[in-house]
């Protein structure tokens, strides 16, 4: 299966998604900005990369990311936007990914760890049997930065990490679609 992690570019609007079957647009809820040229190339990268290796293998046909004014989302640097997994869209505040590399990772694995740590989210969230999961947000939080740093260090996509989770919890939608 071949997968697209879309980089939302504000000029040009949403693209056409077959897959996506829900009609959310991030400008309702955020200020959407192009990023800086430079940013925009590193985002490019890991982009592709994830759309290569990490999508297909969770089972997503595409996914969009797009950047936000910086500090607009408060704490996290970056927001799966809940209820969109058939085409999970994702929030990023590209200064705030910048503040957290300087803990020594780098801006380019800092990026990987924070796009496949939303991507964890909407994973969970496509195979819930309804919106009980909130009440285990420790554990999935859990789950989600033990998936997104085994895709950032290593390259592994550990969806029996979230599987995991989601069994133990006991919120699995049994007729959702395995990765």
């Amino acid at each position: 299966m071949t997968a697209t992690l879309h980089v939302l570019v504000p000029a040009e609007g949403l693209p056409t998604i077959p897959s996506r079957d829900h009609d959310y647009n991030p400008e309702w809820d955020y200020e959407v900005v192009a990023p800086s040229d430079a940013d925009a190339a590193t985002l490019a990268a890991v982009a592709a990369e994830i759309g290569r290796r990490l999508l297909p293998e969770m089972g997503f046909r595409d996914a969009v990311v797009f950047c936000v004014e910086d500090g607009s989302l408060g704490d996290p640097m970056a927001r799966y936007v809940v209820g969109t997994s058939s085409c999970p869209m994702i929030a990023v505040d590209l200064e705030g990914v910048r503040d957290a590399a300087l803990a020594g990772n780098g801006f380019e694995a800092e990026l990987h760890a924070t796009l496949a740590h939303e991507l964890g989210h909407a994973y969970v969230d496509a195979r819930v049997s309804d919106d009980t999961h909130d009440i285990y947000e420790v554990e999935e939080e859990s789950a989600v930065e033990d998936f997104a740093t085994d895709w950032a260090r290593y390259r592994i996509v550990g969806t029996n990490l979230l599987d995991a989770f989601l069994d133990d919890a006991e919120i699995r939608d049994e007729s959702a679609p395995a990765a």
